[in-house]
């Protein structure tokens, strides 16, 4: 059974606080942000992309932003903001830099300085998105794919095309755009395999739960050849319920090799509740385990190799994810 069949997803951006104004998000912390995406690293919030200028650069380790120390700041965002898993959240990321000035002091170490940069803010939307195309690398022995860049069909035409390469890299740092869970499974898997179970509700005994068992599909080659090359999967705090679903999949590939960091926790639908007043919350509907019950939900799924970005790698703009996959296709594990 696939989880399409036993769920329908829903997703929703609006994110609202329990105060007697029930404001969102961003009109509580303030409709302005900085233009920047962080990554934390060795438990720094470290810039890692500047979307126009503002006075912050790439590299820069921030220490405080006006009055308050990061530290407080997390703190004080966590206590709002529902997360999986402390270190993970795409409205916690998001909402760290909002603030009500469009000016405010940001205090910095910049290659090895301490300093106090004066930082213009903007009501520019921003992401954490991944925007390199799907493509052939390194001769066309390798080939790179985008999850979140991808058109309905376009699996199939990948395979075909580039059947014989040494590796894929599977890139789920985005959300998936199409379905390629089990359309790419059908390639890489030669028969039916469990990769999870969802516990679901037993509607004829309130409060009681059962397992149901998820398999990954068979592939399509009606010679039932399965891919040979290597398949690496790439994830880090930013992967999230599809992402990780897809994950979780595509690992069993004889293959295939997970890098990078633990996803967010996260797994698992969405079922909305509207609370006397008119006020929104949603909660996991289901829960997602892997084949021996062990829970995926606020643990996220682990890496089989653990790799962080540096703040070297980061200011010389490389993408270290994408690096270390095609070190593993070309020289091993």
């Amino acid at each position: 059974m696939t989880l399409a069949e036993l769920t329908t997803r829903v997703h929703d951006s609006h994110v609202y606080l329990g105060g007697k104004n029930r404001e969102s998000i961003t009109e509580y912390f303030g409709t302005y942000r900085l233009p920047v995406n962080f990554v934390e690293i060795n438990n720094q919030i470290v810039i890692s992309t500047v979307y126009n200028k503002c006075g912050l650069e790439v590299g820069d380790i921030v220490l405080k932003v006006g009055d308050n120390n990061i530290d407080d700041l997390l703190e004080d965002r966590r206590k709002y903001i529902s997360q999986s898993r402390e270190d993970t959240s795409a409205h916690f990321f998001n909402a760290l830099f909002r603030t009500h000035q469009k000016n405010m002091d940001v205090t910095v170490i910049r290659q090895g300085k301490t300093m106090n940069i004066s930082a213009t803010s903007s009501l520019q939307d921003i992401n954490y998105f991944v925007y390199t195309k799907s493509q052939a690398m390194e001769n066309g022995e390798i080939y790179y794919i985008n999850a979140g860049l991808l058109v309905d069909g376009e699996i199939d035409s990948i395979m075909k095309k580039w059947w014989d390469t040494k590796g894929l890299i599977v890139d789920l740092r985005n959300y998936p755009s199409s379905s390629v869970d089990y359309k790419l499974a059908r390639y890489l898997i030669p028969s039916e395999e469990e990769f999870a179970k969802a516990s679901l509700p037993n509607r004829a005994v309130p409060g009681e739960y059962y397992f149901e068992p998820l398999t990954s599909g068979k592939p399509q080659r009606t010679d039932d050849e399965v891919y040979k090359g290597k398949v690496v999967i790439l994830i880090n705090e930013h992967t999230m319920s599809n992402g990780e679903f897809t994950t979780m999949l595509l690992r069993k590939a004889e293959n295939s090799i997970v890098l990078g960091r633990p996803t967010a926790g996260a797994d698992g639908n969405l079922f909305r509740i509207t609370l006397p007043g008119n006020i929104k919350t949603s909660i996991s509907g289901i829960g997602i385990f892997y084949p021996d019950k062990k829970p995926t939900q606020r643990i996220g799924v682990q890496p089989d190799i653990r790799l962080d970005p540096t703040i070297e790698g980061i200011m010389e703009g490389r993408d270290e994810y994408v690096e270390k996959a095609v070190e593993i296709i070309k020289n091993g594990y």
